[in-house]
């Protein structure tokens, strides 16, 4: 099967006889975040969000495999010149991880990839046209946690170690 739009949303594809979702190649499919639009997966997690009602990201959530992820706002001097420019927000990042990964570990690769891929930048308010911000994202699942700080493109990451005391 051959699909020429780059304009698919999962839930209104429809296949011939037979096929499924995850039998398609997916390589061709686009889907839009908040501001722009990015590759799909042949597969994507049940996840659980909080999220303001403007946007497709969210604050943070869970999904099917006990990954959960929160993000705050960072404010940085790159935010200067390229924050305006409509790209993923840290919200969209928060909810294409937690759709993608299986663990945290995983979560930091695609919350990573996706930077180094797409950016980040674009007003993070309905209201407020100039308001900007970069992002810091905990990340957690059973067996680890880490700690996501990014400056639009740029980001450091911290694996969480050792044990919590009451």
């Amino acid at each position: 099967m051959s699909l020429t739009s780059r304009h698919v949303s999962k839930s209104s594809l429809r296949v011939s006889s037979g096929e499924t979702w995850n039998e398609l190649d997916c390589s061709m499919l686009c889907f839009q975040c908040t501001y722009i639009e990015v590759d799909q997966v042949g597969k994507s997690n049940a996840v659980i969000l909080s999220k303001p009602a403007w946007m497709w990201g969210a604050e943070m959530g869970a999904n099917e495999h006990g990954v959960c992820i929160g993000n705050e706002a960072v404010f940085t001097k790159l935010l200067e010149k390229e924050g305006l420019e409509e790209k993923l927000l840290g919200m969209d990042l928060v909810r294409l991880a937690l759709e993608r990964a299986k663990s945290a570990d995983e979560a930091v690769t695609v919350i990573t990839d996706l930077l180094e891929k797409y950016g980040q930048g674009g007003p993070c308010s309905d209201t407020q046209t100039d308001f900007t911000y970069h992002n810091s994202f905990l990340i957690a699942d059973r067996k680890e946690a880490w700690v996501l700080e990014t400056a639009g493109a740029l980001w450091a990451a911290e694996n969480i170690t050792g044990k919590v005391t009451p």
